[in-house]
């Protein structure tokens, strides 16, 4: 079997703290397009759903949107983005632990997220004996084979 040269996984929020800055310009765009919901209105609707289906639900409860509006928004979040945002921050595994739950906080430290990429996959580049990337000490294969023991996959 082939090894990937590169696996990535789309988390949003995992790494960086994004959905404040990218929910706040999406509220602030429909706002400008007759559509002036409060941010957590915004938020509840339209978050987990592609902008296409954005652009269509916010036509239907009344925005103006412009035919260009898609490539409107995405060069206003990916502006934003090259700037600087939080890192999360959390306790880091113990050393009996496989897996922990809690509410990350955000860092001071900042970062855009092109450097937020380049971190994770720096750190990712160890793999485990069967020359798969490690998840925490174990690699793919033995997560995969942990979840299939207990009936999961």
């Amino acid at each position: 079997m082939q090894q990937p040269k590169l696996v990535i996984f789309d988390c949003d929020g995992v790494l960086v703290d994004s959905e404040p800055l990218t929910n706040q310009i999406l509220r602030d765009s429909l706002a400008a397009h007759g559509l002036d919901l409060q941010l957590s209105d915004t938020t509840k609707l339209f978050v987990g759903g592609t902008m296409a289906g954005v652009m269509s639900e916010a036509r239907k409860l009344g925005a103006d949107l412009p035919d260009y509006w898609l490539e409107l928004i995405y060069s206003k979040i990916y502006a934003v983005l090259d700037e600087q945002v939080p890192w999360l921050e959390g306790a880091p595994l113990g050393d009996d632990q496989q897996e922990t739950y809690f509410e990350p906080t955000r860092s001071e430290e900042q970062a855009t997220v092109y450097e937020h990429c380049a971190r994770a996959l720096d750190r990712s580049l160890a793999v485990g004996s069967h020359g798969l990337p490690l998840i925490g000490t174990g690699d793919w294969n033995e997560v995969s084979r942990f979840w299939a023991d207990r009936g999961s996959i």
